[in-house]
This record gives structure tokens, C-alpha cells and sequence, in this order.
């Protein structure tokens, strides 16, 4: 059986070429066969290998058939990505357990975005730690935050480096003044100070950060701020 290449249409997408194909009874391509017609979609990249009037054996179609299936995991993969960074083991775990595409299709796309910069690990990873600045994680919880979400190693040891460079001291004293609702150290009594204490524990301040944190909670301590926080992270 072959298929013969009846027309390509440029598609509104920007990355895909629609190729309608037409089933022929021989490899010459002059008689149709009894069948319908078939539109594949194929990035602009493969274009020039599939030609208008060219014609097709089961090989090249399943390879058509293997393009357009690539071509639908992209878009779907650009339409999350336009809701946040995604780090490359999430969006492999949705294309292959949610969309049911193949192993091999997840990590060709995920190549793909990664070498044209629309998935960045390290990017990714530094707006994590500055939001779970923001809301007054500790060291701990930033980091699991990003062992949860699949990080690679490289980007956690990046993470990790940065975050080696800020003081938790003053973001546990925030902590903690939310806790008490910003009333001075010195109107709370012991076992008021002991709950706080061991809230902040199971938020995954260390101890010696609580207690420090504890010591002074009337001083009106500056958080990092968000220009000093990236420039933790500025490549060497």
C-alpha cells in the first residue's frame, strides 16, 4: 500500500505543516485506491522532506503518523507551560500517566524545550526559593518543595548553594511573629513560647534559627529583598 502527497497547508500554528495524503495502488502514484484521505500534521522542520506529489510507502507514513503525534504532545506541552514553569520529570510524568504519549515521545519534546530555553531548571528553581522566601519557608521546606517537584540534582545543589548565603534568622522571626499575631516577645508567656517554638521546628527551622528568632522578637528585622536574593545566584 502507499500513499501519495496531495497537498501541504501552512498552519496557523507556528511549528507544524498539515500534509493531506491520498491512498494509490501503486508506487508510481497515477491510480488512487480505494480509501479516504488523511491529514497528518509535521513540524516546519521535517517540511522539505515531505513534498507535494511524493509518495509514501507504510514506513514513511508510520513516521508521518510518529510526526504528528509529536506535533499534538508539543502543543499540549506549550499550552501547560503558558501556566508556569514546569520542571522536565513533571512534564514527562503528565505526557506519559495523563496524555499517554510514549517514553520516547516525552523525552524528544523535553529535549526539544530545553534546548530552545523554554524549560530552564536553574530559572525555574531560583523562582521557587524566592517565593518560598516570600512565604517564610525555612531552608528545609524550600528544598523539599523542590525534591517534590522532580528538580534534577544539578539545579538542587544550585538551589541549595544559594541558599547557603541567606540568613533564616530574620524570615523565622517573621514566622514566628505571624504565629503570635506580631505582639512583643515580652507579653508571651512560657508555654506560649513553646507552642510557637515547636510550630517553627515542624516547619523545618533549625534550632539554633528559633532560637535566635525567639531571643528578640521586638527588633524589626529586614527580610532579603528580592534584588539581593537573585543575585545569590548569578552564574560565576
Amino acid at each position: 500500500m502507499f500513499w501519495k502527497i496531495q497537498k501541504k497547508r501552512y498552519a496557523q500554528d507556528d511549528y507544524v505543516v498539515k500534509l493531506y495524503v491520498v491512498p494509490v495502488s501503486s508506487e508510481t502514484g497515477e491510480d488512487k485506491a480505494a480509501g479516504k484521505a488523511e491529514c497528518y500534521s509535521v513540524p516546519y522542520s521535517e517540511e522539505e522532506r515531505f513534498l507535494p506529489g511524493a509518495i509514501l510507502d507504510e514506513e514513511q507514513l508510520g513516521e508521518v503518523r510518529q510526526l504528528q503525534q509529536e506535533c499534538d504532545a508539543m502543543r499540549r506541552v506549550l499550552y501547560a507551560l503558558t501556566y508556569g514553569d514546569r520542571t522536565e520529570k513533571e512534564i514527562k510524568r503528565t505526557m506519559r500517566s495523563k496524555w499517554h504519549f510514549s517514553r520516547e515521545t516525552a523525552d524528544r519534546i523535553v529535549q526539544r524545550l530545553t534546548d530552545a530555553g523554554l524549560i530552564d531548571e536553574k530559572r525555574s528553581i531560583v523562582e521557587l526559593g524566592w517565593t518560598g522566601i516570600e512565604r517564610l519557608y525555612s531552608r528545609k521546606r524550600i528544598l523539599a518543595k523542590a525534591y517534590e517537584r522532580g528538580f534534577t540534582d544539578e539545579a538542587i545543589q544550585y538551589l541549595r548553594q544559594g541558599l547557603e548565603k541567606v540568613d533564616f534568622v530574620p524570615i523565622c522571626r517573621e514566622a514566628a511573629l505571624v504565629r503570635i499575631g506580631h505582639r512583643d516577645g515580652d507579653d508571651l508567656g512560657s508555654e506560649e513560647l513553646d507552642s510557637i517554638r515547636a510550630s517553627l521546628y515542624r516547619a523545618g527551622f533549625t534550632e539554633s534559627e528559633i532560637r535566635q528568632a525567639l531571643e528578640d522578637l521586638d527588633l524589626d528585622e529586614v527580610i532579603i529583598g528580592e534584588e539581593d536574593y537573585y543575585l545569590l545566584f548569578e552564574s560565576k
